[in-house]
Order: structure tokens, then sequence, then C-alpha cells
């Protein structure tokens, strides 16, 4: 198997870059044409109902991940807890043991 090279990364990284480009272009122009005909009100019009459903299909993607996010946390709490008792029991035996050590 071979081993990936810098220039690899490189240039994936540039061929994304360009692809990325030509297709921002390739929507830009073939807007613009359609936009070119319609009315300004109608061009308000849809441009409202796409910002409107970009912004509602975020705001389910953010909810979404928050979800996930929440339910990992709760799944791994009772693990948290056992670890803190622990910890919290090793502390209480160092203050013990060192408020009756004897300091010479």
């Amino acid at each position: 198997m071979r081993k990936f090279f810098k220039f690899d990364i490189f240039f994936g990284f540039i061929l994304i870059a360009i692809l990325s480009v030509i297709t921002v272009l390739l929507l830009y122009f073939s807007i613009s044409l359609v936009f070119k005909d319609l009315d300004k009100n109608v061009q308000s019009t849809i441009i409202a109902a796409g910002a409107t459903v970009f912004a509602s299909v975020g705001a389910v993607i953010y909810n979404q991940r928050r979800t996930k996010e929440r339910d990992i946390s709760e799944a791994q709490r009772p693990q948290k807890i056992k670890v803190y008792k622990n910890f919290m029991e090793f502390l209480a035996e160092i203050l013990v043991v060192t408020r009756f050590a004897v300091v010479f």
C-alpha cells in the first residue's frame, strides 16, 4: 500500500477548491440566467422563500446535533459519577491521613 505524501494531500485540496469554485460559478450563472427574465417581486419572493428554507434546515440540523450531544453526555453520566465518587473517596482518605500525620 502506498503512503500518502504531502504533495498528494496538497493536490487533493487544490482539486477540491477548483471543483468548489466551478460549482459555485455554475450555480451563480444558471441562477442569474433564470432571474434575468423574472419580475423584481417574483425574484424577491423566491429569495425570501429560499432563505426561509435554508434557515429552517439549518435550525433543524443544529437542534438535532445539540440533542445528540446531550444524549451522549447523559449516557456517559453514570460512568462519570463512579469516577468522581472514587476520586472524592481518595481525596477524603488523603485528608484524613494528613490530618493525623505528625510533622517533625
